[in-house]
Formats: C-alpha cells, structure tokens, sequence
C-alpha cells in the first residue's frame, strides 16, 4: 500500500442515534487498523438533512465515503442523489449500509450509480456491519460489545432479553437525550470508542442523570397530554409543548410501560407536525407499514421501523391524522387475536 493511500481520510456520515454512532466507531476503527486510512472526517445527520450535510462535505477531499443507518427520505432524496453522483463523478468510492424499508425504494438506482449497498430488514446496522468488520478492529471483543449496544437500543429490547447491558445502553440513550442537539457529543462519543475503548466515561454519566430528571418530568406531562386511549393504543398531543429530541424515547418508554401502541404529535416547525408511533415488544404489529398505508392521503413523507416509525405532514392534517387513529383503533378491537400475539 502507498503513502498516499495509507495517508488518506475518510467521510463517515451517520445517523445519530446509538445504532449509527456504535456503527460509526465500528467502521472507523476498521479503517484505522487496516490502514485504510489515518483519520475520518465524521458528521451526524438526519435523513431529512442529509443533502445539507452532503453539500458541506463536497469541498473537503476524501477517496471514500460511508453513510450508515440513514434512510432515503422522499422529500429530499433528489438532491442527495444530485449530490452522490457529483461525488461518483470525483471519483469517491461509496457505501450505504442500512436497514430501513424505504431505502430499498431507491437501491436499484443506487446500485446502478456505483454505490456499494449493504442492506438488511434483519439486522439493525450495527449487526450489519459488526459481521462485515468487526473481526478486523483493532479490540473485537470491545466492538462487538458496542455492535449488541447498538443492537439493543435500536430494536428497543427489554432488560429480560437484553440482559446485563441495558443498564450500560440505557445511560448512553440518556446522555444523548441530555442535549439532543450537540453534535459534538456525538462525535466525542465516537472518537472515545475508538481511541480509548471507553463505554461510559463520567461525562456520559453526568449527562445520563440529568436527563433522568427530565424524563421523569416529561413522562408526567405525557400522562396528561393523552388525547385519545383505548385498550390497544394511546394519542398523545405534544404540538404546544418543545420536547424536541425526547420524543422517540418517551414514546418507547410508555408503550412499554402501559402496553399499547404509542402515537405522539409534536410541532417541529410552524407548519409541520410529526406523528411518531411505537409500538411495545409484547406486540406484533407493523406499525411504519401502517403510516405507509396512510402517508398518501396525508401527502407525508414517512420512515422507520416495524416497531418505530414517523411520518411528517402538514399541519393542516390534524383532525384527520385522529380520525385514521380512531379508525385503527375500531380496526385493532375487532381482529385483536390476530394482530396481538406476543413476540417469541
């Protein structure tokens, strides 16, 4: 191998939730102790962002670029293909790895551009690539403890299945939840996993318990925000309230502890509302298969899981986002032993 190639950096783009940063470590650790490069130029993104992300990084030189556990988003997906074939054409070498459903919608055309795409509805993206690189880190055995991280926060197990590192993935979600909005957190997280090989540091303690008290406030306020409960499922209308980067965890902590499907509302921008939905591990039903099912009639844009999963609309749709919520609640009642079988 050459100077030049073992002197070089790469791009890592990923999402910032524990599956995409355990992801990223991952990744970039293999790169290092391969020599496959000296550093790694890292940024954090959201689906829906990931154009604005593509176009800072277009003036930085780099031969290869990796996106892990990022989703195609609808709205936004043509501007980053704009930009990935600008990339192609520079002659970056590209590869998606991921597990969302609708990122299959646009693998063809990924594929035919050059990219390399690794996916799977199986494996959350921390699986995928703990099996593609793992083995050639520089500690297997301390990223494969980060891979099962990234694997237990991202397919929400509970602490019977998990087992003894819940407690270790549920102070990293915490220190997260902390300041939902500092990249440099997550970025510091990352480098601390691949040059100390420190899972939690007294920083991520710190941050952990401060959010605990939050949560703890916030999960009375949801108790008082439910708009709508039946047996199988809640509503809960948070558009007054800035619980911006609490959403998804509350939603998840409550649809375990009540044991019904979870449908929070919240305002991100004047004229948005996002409905996010969770569904708990006792429950089988495919709920980002169902904000498919309605994300046409509300001209939504929609992603996630089987078990997690958004949709992002007008908020003009309001009364009827409740309406169809009702409509599956009527729908759940009448075919419950059919659609709620426990997990195995």
């Amino acid at each position: 191998m050459s100077v030049k190639e073992r002197n070089r950096t790469i791009g890592i783009v990923t999402h910032g939730d524990l599956d995409g940063l355990t992801s990223a470590a991952i990744v970039y650790d293999y790169m290092l102790t391969t020599n496959r490069c000296t550093r790694a130029v890292l940024e954090i993104s959201q689906p829906y962002i990931l154009h604005r992300i593509l176009n800072k990084l277009f003036s930085l030189s780099f031969e290869e670029l990796y996106f892990l556990d990022l989703a195609l988003d609808e709205n936004s997906w043509l501007k980053v293909a704009n930009h990935i074939k600008s990339l192609l054409i520079r002659g970056v070498r590209i590869t998606w790895i991921d597990h969302h459903e609708t990122t299959l919608h646009v693998s063809d055309a990924l594929r035919e551009a050059g990219v390399r795409l690794v996916h799977s509805l199986r494996e959350c993206t921390s699986e995928i690539v703990e099996r593609l690189y793992c083995s050639h880190t520089s500690s297997p055995s301390f990223f494969s403890t980060l891979a099962h991280i990234g694997k237990v926060s991202d397919k929400n197990l509970p602490p019977e299945v998990a087992g003894k590192i819940f407690k270790i993935v549920k102070t990293l979600e915490y220190s997260l939840l902390a300041s939902p909005g500092d990249i440099y957190f997550k970025k510091k997280l990352v480098e601390t996993w691949v040059f100390r090989k420190e899972l939690i540091t007294s920083e991520i303690e710190r941050r952990a318990k401060e959010a605990d008290l939050k949560m703890r406030t916030l999960h009375k306020l949801l108790a008082e925000k439910v708009i709508l409960s039946t047996p199988y499922l809640e509503v809960i209308d948070l558009r007054e309230e800035n619980v911006r980067g609490y959403v998804g965890k509350l939603a998840s902590e409550r649809a375990e502890s009540t044991n019904k499907i979870i449908f929070v509302i919240f305002t991100p921008s004047p004229h948005e509302i996002v409905l996010t939905a969770r569904v708990p591990s006792t429950i089988n039903f495919n709920i980002l298969a169902y904000l498919t099912e309605i994300s046409g009639e509300l001209h939504g844009s929609r992603g996630g899981h089987p078990k997690a999963a958004s949709l992002r609309t007008s908020s003009l749709h309001f009364q009827r986002i409740l309406k169809l919520i009702q409509g599956l609640s009527e729908k759940l009642e009448h075919y419950q032993g059919t659609l709620f079988k426990p997990n195995l």
